[in-house]
């Protein structure tokens, strides 16, 4: 009988994974991008992001990309490492 108690559907397999995967997204996905979002918005709105962007230009034009995109992926980077370093923290 406890065997039997043992073995899930996979309908039941699949909510299990449903289940961590909305709270990967929600606990540690979620406020990572909400950081990211909220420092390139604070730089756009004060005028820092088009400093660093002529700034960085000529290196980013080597890459074919603007020269704000490589800030933005710096947050990106970030954010992820956030999310990242939250995962593991909770973990161990």
């Amino acid at each position: 009988m406890a065997a039997q108690a043992k073995n899930k559907t996979i309908l039941e397999e699949f909510m299990v994974g449903c289940k961590k995967g909305f709270y990967v997204g929600a606990e540690n996905i979620m406020p990572a991008m909400v950081l990211a979002y909220s420092l390139i918005l604070f730089l756009n709105i004060t005028g820092l992001m088009d400093i660093i962007a002529n700034a960085v230009a000529p290196v980013m034009a080597l890459f074919g990309l603007p020269g704000g995109a490589d800030f933005r992926v710096l947050c990106q980077g970030c954010g992820c490492c956030y999310g990242c370093f939250a995962l593991c923290r909770r973990r161990y």
